[in-house]
């Protein structure tokens, strides 16, 4: 593990699962997390973005060494998800400047076409909109909106 990274387990354990012969899936709440406010996890900061950034780099790089391994809709999948989760991280951390303060960060890496989200069984709907909110520019504005009425939705 890196030593000083937010989330240093996220590649080593990328890493371990595509090693593993197989692995079972067990479907009971088993792990309880707690997130309590001032730990790591629940601060929003740009430390915590460029962490998730360059763990985020390592998995990519490491799934194009071995993209005979990876089905092309589970890596664009993956990258859908990765964007979404930074997009959320600005949103909280700047709404006002959100677009701008984008901008100045290396988004090349998580770059789809739409037509490809939009396509993806392995994205799900909530990201694809988010993503098509950004792709229009309208993301600061409807994800207000829209998250207060999120209890209201149905999944």
């Amino acid at each position: 593990f890196e030593n000083g990274v937010y989330i240093e387990d996220y590649f080593p354990i990328f890493r371990l699962i595509h090693n593993c012969n197989s692995i079972y899936f067990y479907n009971n709440n088993i792990y309880n997390y707690r997130q309590r406010p001032g730990s790591i996890s629940y601060c929003k900061n740009k430390k915590l973005i460029n962490d998730f950034m360059l763990c985020n780099k390592q998995v990519l790089e490491y799934v194009y060494k071995y993209k005979n391994d990876f089905d092309i809709e589970c890596i664009n999948a993956y990258k859908a998800d990765s964007f979404n989760y930074i997009l959320t991280l600005l949103f909280e951390m700047n709404r006002k400047n959100i677009y701008n303060t984008f901008r100045n960060i290396e988004y090349k890496n998580y770059e789809i076409r739409l037509l490809d989200i939009i396509k993806n069984k392995y994205i799900p709907k909530k990201t694809k909109l988010s993503i098509l909110l950004w792709k229009l520019r309208v993301y600061h504005i409807t994800m207000p909106i829209l998250r207060s009425f999120q209890k209201y939705i149905i999944k």
